[in-house]
């Protein structure tokens, strides 16, 4: 990202307007050089998720052959309509010895740089949900996730 350069404007640099509208001037300079200072620093890194976007963190657990009869309500705080739902993360719960035919999302395996597994909550997954009232949203499919499988799902509700 290219560099923001924060400009200042000086009643100096404009004599002739000035001496013609001396507070005028001073006063549209302060606005002008308070807006771009106060940008500035949002482009310069000052700008963070977590205090300028509403945002909730829910977990939920989704059952076995979830979504086939009715979707899964999740209640958030939000002020108004969400108007996204983004997957953090997916924990398959279902033990390996029951998993019959295919299997579990990931493959178990760690990664030996990370130590982590390689597993759904590093795949994009995507979430049809609805929102169902002033403090609901109802999920009616997530991506990828095998029918017969449970899980524990963290979502950011935005």
């Amino acid at each position: 990202m290219a560099s923001f350069r924060n400009i200042v404007l000086k009643k100096e640099d404009y004599k002739q307007m000035a001496s013609q509208f001396p507070q005028e001037l001073e006063a549209l300079f302060g606005a002008i050089n308070t807006m771009t200072t106060q940008l500035h620093t949002l482009l310069e890194g000052g700008l963070l998720f977590g205090d300028n976007v509403q945002a909730q963190i829910k977990s939920v657990a989704i059952p076995q052959h979830s979504f086939v009869k009715s979707p899964i309500t999740v209640k958030h705080t939000l002020q108004g309509q969400p108007s996204g739902v983004i997957v953090l993360k997916v924990e398959d719960l279902t033990p390996q010895s029951t998993v019959k035919g295919g299997s579990k999302i990931g493959s178990g395996n760690k990664d030996p740089s990370t130590g982590k597994a390689d597993g759904a909550s590093q795949q994009s997954m995507s979430v049809d949900w609805v929102n169902a009232g002033s403090s609901t949203i109802q999920i009616r499919s997530m991506g990828a996730l095998d029918r017969e499988h449970k899980y524990q799902v963290t979502l950011m509700i935005v």
